[in-house]
């Protein structure tokens, strides 16, 4: 009787200390802008949202939570990486976790671990592909059993480009109902006042990135193997429609209608759209097999056709262009070596000319930010003739609005967890990516709302 009385003891304590979403790293750049917007949108009396804040630090927590408004005590959690119960004792917290927490290949596993192992779904702000394929390749399985969505890359990076390419699919297949993708690209333009700063977090996370190369290559090749995204035997990889005479495109091109140099986006955008047209395949050929609704009952495997995906961005200045010339030189060679990796890191102010450093944006900066990801798909009116001709069709949309990398990173953080909260996602549960998990739920609409706007150009 004692141990059936304390279990049930420990449900009402549980029950009552359970939040619908957990911000862990409140008390950093985004997360702050996390705390801001769950503040402003959904407020504290827990009629909208019950939500908490969670971080090393109990005294910068109480700072940050009283700034935007917040009383309670008990809604700060202290918790550390590097304590494995603390982590487990926030996810069991939270019905949903905001992770803020990076760099994300540093600190990113042992909070997705704690996460499935309390059964709390998770999203992050991450932009490391070696950190979201790794994720991938050890956790989807054991995700998936348990019905957790584990949803990186849910910030900046990747949810314009991924949800964008999702978007862009969908209003093509309205308007051309019997066409077909062959390509999609998107130019990502950046608006910042003079002085704007990128956070060294920002830049510690593409050091290390540029540093662990060798390590993606491996993951990815164990990742397009891995039984678990099938049900046994290899990935399957999607298909694409090969046009008779592909664009040839320069590294560098002048863009007249832009008038900036546009040129191959670094970042995780491609390969979050790669992953996604992955999962997607595979789900559906998954679901066909099983009989289950997983897209079998509107997407048809013999009619899907993936469209290829570019990542561009537009740069106006001559001096911006140069110094990133410089930097795609330099970066490789200094990633190699300890010392070069911290002499970047050290010198990094200064090797940028001030547009890397700790303090990041003033609010007046943020206010003033703004983007643009311009999408031009090329294709087909009729897929009969998809890849004996020349694509007929070219079709335009758009993502852009608030300044995106914490502004909107933040936004659609939350709104991203707000769905997983909210909504009957179709998709059992995994690592799964932005498109993967959320393409066909309310997010599009709610981000759009928050100032990311997603529509037909």
């Amino acid at each position: 009787p004692s141990i059936h009385r304390s279990i049930s003891v420990k449900a009402i304590i549980m029950v009552h200390l359970t939040f619908d979403v957990v911000v862990f790293g409140a008390t950093g750049y985004t997360g702050e802008q996390c705390v801001a917007w769950l503040a402003s949108k959904y407020g504290h009396d827990g009629k909208k949202l019950r939500w908490a804040v969670a971080g090393r630090n109990r005294t910068r927590l109480r700072q940050v939570f009283a700034k935007h408004g917040g009383r309670e005590d008990k809604r700060i959690i202290v918790a550390d990486c590097a304590d494995p119960t603390s982590l487990e004792d926030m996810a069991a917290q939270a019905t949903v976790l905001i992770n803020c927490v990076g760099p994300f290949r540093f600190f990113g596993e042992p909070v997705v671990k704690a996460c499935i192992a309390q059964g709390s779904h998770y999203v992050d702000i991450t932009g490391e592909p070696e950190f979201v394929e790794n994720m991938m390749l050890k956790y989807h399985k054991a995700a998936e059993d348990k019905g957790v969505y584990v949803v990186p890359t849910c910030g900046f990076d990747s949810v314009p480009a991924d949800l964008g390419v999702a978007y862009h699919c969908a209003e093509f297949a309205k308007a051309y109902p019997k066409g077909a993708l062959a390509t999609v690209d998107s130019v990502l333009t950046v608006d910042y006042p003079k002085g704007g700063q990128i956070h060294f977090a920002t830049f510690e996370s593409l050091v290390n990135g540029f540093a662990n190369v060798h390590k993606l290559r491996k993951i990815r090749k164990k990742l397009r193997a891995a039984p678990q995204q099938t049900d046994g035997g290899n990935v399957s990889m999607p298909p694409h429609i090969k046009e008779p005479n592909p664009p040839r495109r320069s590294k560098i091109r002048w863009d007249s209608e832009l008038k900036a140099y546009v040129l191959p986006f670094p970042g995780s955008d491609a390969s979050v759209v790669r992953n996604s047209q992955i999962l997607l395949h595979n789900r559906n050929m998954r679901g066909n097999a099983k009989g289950d609704d997983a897209d079998a009952d509107d997407n048809k495997e013999e009619d899907t056709v993936y469209p290829r995906y570019g990542a561009y961005f537009a740069v106006r200045s001559k001096f911006v262009l140069a110094m990133l010339f410089a930097f795609s030189l330099l970066l490789p060679i200094f990633c190699k070596f300890r010392l070069g990796r911290w002499l970047l890191l050290k010198l990094a102010p200064l090797l940028t000319f001030g547009g890397v450093g700790h303090a990041g944006m003033t609010k007046e900066q943020l206010d003033a930010g703004s983007f643009r990801m311009s999408f031009v798909g090329r294709g087909y009116s009729d897929r009969t003739k998809a890849g004996k001709t020349d694509p007929d069709v070219t079709f335009k949309t758009v993502v852009g609005g608030i300044e995106p990398g914490y502004y909107g990173a933040s936004r659609m953080a939350v709104e991203a967890a707000y769905v997983l909260l909210k909504e009957d996602v179709p998709v059992r549960g995994g690592v799964l990516t932005p498109a993967a998990a959320l393409s066909r739920t309310s997010y599009v609409d709610r981000i759009s709302q928050a100032g990311v706007r997603v529509e037909r150009d």
